[in-house]
């Protein structure tokens, strides 16, 4: 938490420790064709707001991005 006071209007900072991992397989399916599976994490961070001066009305915000994939596609 910065210095803002209860009510201000809170941003998440510029800077934040950012982070992108995956992993994946793909098979072939025929000559041409295949299959793909994957995960993707994606964490931005996380901001606490304080919503009363004493600290006991706040939240905190995490915004991580879960994403799982499957993906048919032909070689040409």
């Amino acid at each position: 938490m910065g210095d803002e006071k209860p009510g201000d209007i809170a941003a998440f900072p510029e800077k934040r420790a950012d982070y992108h991992v995956g992993s994946g397989a793909e098979i072939g399916v025929s000559s041409a064709r295949y299959a793909k599976l994957g995960y993707v994490h994606t964490g931005y961070g996380s901001a606490s707001f304080l919503l009363d001066e004493d600290d006991e009305a706040s939240f905190e915000v995490k915004t991580d991005r879960h994403q799982v994939f499957v993906d048919l596609g032909m070689r040409l």
